[in-house]
């Protein structure tokens, strides 16, 4: 076994890596409006997508987006 391997990391910037994932997840959360709960769609950055009366449907739809869908609690 070699005991000299190094490795070389390359370094994101910030912004490079606040968008990591923006393209590939897409996360769920249950919001409270007004009394009603509905089921807000964001991308990995945060940025709200769309609205959804279920979770299932929230589910779907980030499927339907080619995203893989995540539930925040």
């Amino acid at each position: 076994m070699n005991k000299n391997t190094s490795v070389t990391l390359k370094l994101a910037a910030t912004s490079d890596f606040a968008s990591f994932g923006n393209a590939v997840i897409a996360y769920v959360r249950k919001v409270d409006d007004n009394g009603k709960t509905i089921y807000a769609i964001y991308s990995a950055n945060g940025e709200q997508l769309a609205i959804e009366q279920s979770e299932t449907s929230a589910l779907q739809a980030i499927q339907q987006m080619n995203l893989f869908p995540v539930v925040v609690q």
